[in-house]
Parts: structure tokens; C-alpha cells; sequence
């Protein structure tokens, strides 16, 4: 994917905006329409620009705003048909804006009840999953990472390698959203597994014993180096299919 980046620029900049990213080899198409914008006012230009010139570009309009309001929005771009710049096209690379992972994660990661519920229920499930050793387990447990959207609050504080988000964005509030949304839906996400557990077991069907002893639930209380040297590379895979653009391979990750 491509991206086309929309910038409403003061009027009296616009124009050494538009020589600024006329020099970028990685902006395959710019356009502008005067006085175009009401609210902020000012001019639009439209850039669509390769993944690699992204970057680029968005300091260029941060760099715009020392000379009045400045809005930028972003998009993918599903293609690019330029015969003359076809090789630089088809050699973009995978990598997602800055701006736009911290987007997807505040909205993957907000504290809303639907949320809540969701980590709630992939508690519940996977509370289930841990009574038996069967089949059954395994597709509990992974029914229950696909449910509970538990890895989007912490990839807001660890990015590749072991910096803080929040650090390395200097963006505070985005380091502390990610505690308190972790912390929040862990928490739900445990309480919701005690309750199913205690309602199972109020029903006789599983016994404190049976559960404790459960070889899944040893895994759980003893890593091995196997199991933590798995998580951690299930950990990083995420993180890079974040910052790759690649959400649609990341459904849970609890």
C-alpha cells in the first residue's frame, strides 16, 4: 500500500510547501486546490507518495505549521499506475506511519465497554479451556487469544528494540494509555476466568484439584525456556505487523 497525504496549508506558504515536496523523488503525484479548505482556511494539496517518501513528507507539513494551522489526514493508497516512476513504485517498501500506528492503536486500545467485554470474554473462554485436555483446549485458548484484544494496549509501550512507544514518539499520554488499558482488561480479563471457573465448579463440572493439576495450567505456572522464547517471538511478530501495516493478521493476541 501507498499513501495519500492531505495537507490544508496557510495560503501564504502553500507554495514553498509545494517546492519543498516537488523535491521528494518518492511523490509520484501533487496536486493543489486554492483556498479550498474552510476550516482550518487555507489551500489543499493532495500528495500521493510511495511508503518510503512518507516520512518525508509529514515532516515537511509538520515543518508548515510554524507558519499558521496546519490539518493533515492520511490514507492507503491501494495502487499507483505511473509508467514513468513504475520501478520506484513496484520497489516500495511495507511500513506504516508513525501517526498512523499511534491512531490504530489508541482506537484498538481505548477503555470502552465493548472492550471489556471482549477481554471479559476471552477469559471466559479460555477459563474453559483450561479445565480439559483434550482438542478442545487448544481451540479455547485460541479462540480466546482471537477474542480478547489484549495485544493492542501493550504494543502502545514495547516497539522493536525495547523502546517505549511513548519514548520514542515523546508522547506521554500514549505510554500511559497503554498501562491503563493493559492493566484494566488483564484485570477484567482474570476476574471474568475466576467467575466462569467458580460457576463450573459450582456446577461440579471441574474440581479445584483437576484444574490445578491440568498439564496446561502447569505450562502456564512454569515456562520453560521454550514457551518464553515462543511468546517473545509471538510478541515482536505483532509489533512488526503493526508497524508493516499488516493488522489483518492480528486479531487478538491475548
Amino acid at each position: 500500500m501507498h499513501r495519500t497525504i492531505e495537507i490544508t496549508s496557510p495560503q501564504d506558504y502553500t507554495d514553498s510547501l509545494l517546492r519543498e515536496l516537488e523535491k521528494l523523488e518518492q511523490v509520484i503525484n501533487l496536486s493543489v486546490v486554492r483556498g479550498a479548505s474552510v476550516k482550518p482556511p487555507g489551500d489543499v494539496a493532495t500528495v500521493h507518495a510511495l511508503n518510503r517518501g512518507a516520512d518525508q513528507v509529514m515532516r515537511l507539513a509538520d515543518a508548515a505549521r510554524k507558519r499558521g494551522q496546519v490539518s493533515v489526514s492520511t490514507s492507503e493508497l491501494s495502487s499507483i499506475v505511473d509508467p514513468e516512476h513504475e520501478r520506484k513504485v513496484a520497489n516500495d517498501v511495507d511500513e506504516a506511519l508513525w501517526e498512523e500506528a499511534e491512531t490504530g492503536l489508541r482506537h484498538q486500545s481505548q477503555i470502552t465497554v465493548n472492550y471489556l467485554v471482549l477481554m471479559a470474554l476471552g477469559g471466559a473462554v479460555a477459563a474453559t479451556g483450561l479445565i480439559v485436555e483434550s482438542a478442545s483446549q487448544a481451540i479455547s485458548v485460541i479462540a480466546a487469544a482471537i477474542i480478547a484484544p489484549g495485544f493492542d494496549p501493550l504494543a502502545k509501550i514495547p516497539k522493536i528494540p525495547k523502546i517505549p512507544i511513548g519514548l520514542a514518539l515523546r508522547r506521554w499520554d500514549v505510554a500511559r494509555s497503554g498501562v491503563t488499558s493493559a492493566a484494566l482488561g488483564y484485570l477484567t480479563l482474570v476476574i471474568s476466568a475466576a467467575l466462569a471457573f467458580l460457576v463450573m465448579r459450582w456446577a461440579g463440572v471441574v474440581t479445584t484439584g483437576k484444574f490445578v493439576g491440568n498439564s496446561q495450567v502447569q505450562e502456564l505456572a512454569e515456562p520453560t525456556l521454550r514457551d518464553i522464547l515462543l511468546s517473545a517471538c509471538g510478541a515482536l511478530a505483532g509489533v512488526v505487523m503493526m508497524l508493516s501495516y499488516r493488522r489483518y493478521l492480528i486479531p487478538g493476541r491475548w
